[in-house]
């Protein structure tokens, strides 16, 4: 993506990027980490039994949704397979401008940078607990997503910002690949997701937002 991104801190302290052309953030001003921890943390890796999960990020960004799972997986020893998908991969440059060093621990940090420095559409296995694929590719076209996904991070740009990306035919391609019983959880809680979920064969249930942040959000489940 080539447009202007300013960085802002959100209020837990986490920087993200503000896209003035498009009046979107990457992260919700409410608190990046926790809005991550609590929608695709909590609400969903956490959710699931299964003993290896594999998980699909839609829209890898700045990574953060990416370390919390391999913070996740390394604190429970859970070997977790992580897939994502970027269509607009952000520079190397851009990623350091962050300056998470500067909030994390060293070994935290260690952990976000073998994130970023491991290639695309690649496999690698960072850690007992944890193995990244990152495939460089748009998900309304991409075939190389895999099967058998158990969960599901969907979180994208907002629908207004990114209409294709929250269709029908995404929502499909989407269920056809997830496990029985799987499941898939967003920010967004608009009355046309949830109809279009419904109609791809998902039951859907709104549960309580991230503290101090959106008051409600979405988790769909394969039926």
């Amino acid at each position: 993506m080539s447009h202007t991104k300013r960085i802002q801190k959100t209020e837990d302290g986490w920087p993200t990027f503000f896209v003035p052309e498009i009046d979107e953030s990457y992260h919700s001003n409410y608190g990046a980490r926790t809005e991550s921890r609590h929608i695709y943390i909590d609400q969903a890796l956490a959710q699931t039994h299964k003993p290896e999960p594999l998980v699909l990020d839609v829209g890898f960004g700045t990574g953060l949704n990416a370390f919390e799972t391999y913070l996740y997986a390394e604190k429970h020893r859970q070997k977790t397979i992580y897939y994502t998908i970027e269509k607009h991969i952000l520079t190397a440059e851009e990623i350091a401008s962050l300056k998470i060093n500067t909030i994390v621990t060293k070994q935290e940090f260690t952990l976000f940078k073998q994130l970023h420095d491991c290639a695309w559409n690649t496999t690698h296995e960072l850690s007992p607990y944890f193995v990244i694929h990152k495939i460089s590719g748009d998900i309304t076209t991409c075939e190389h997503i895999p099967y058998n996904i158990d969960v599901i991070y969907f979180d994208a740009f907002s629908p207004s910002k990114e209409e294709g990306l929250w269709s029908k035919a995404v929502f499909t391609k989407l269920h056809k690949h997830m496990s029985p019983e799987s499941l898939l959880t967003t920010y967004c809680v608009k009355g046309d997701v949830k109809r279009t979920l419904k109609s791809c064969g998902f039951s859907i249930e709104k549960i309580p937002g991230p503290p101090e942040g959106k008051r409600e959000i979405l988790r769909a489940k394969k039926i």
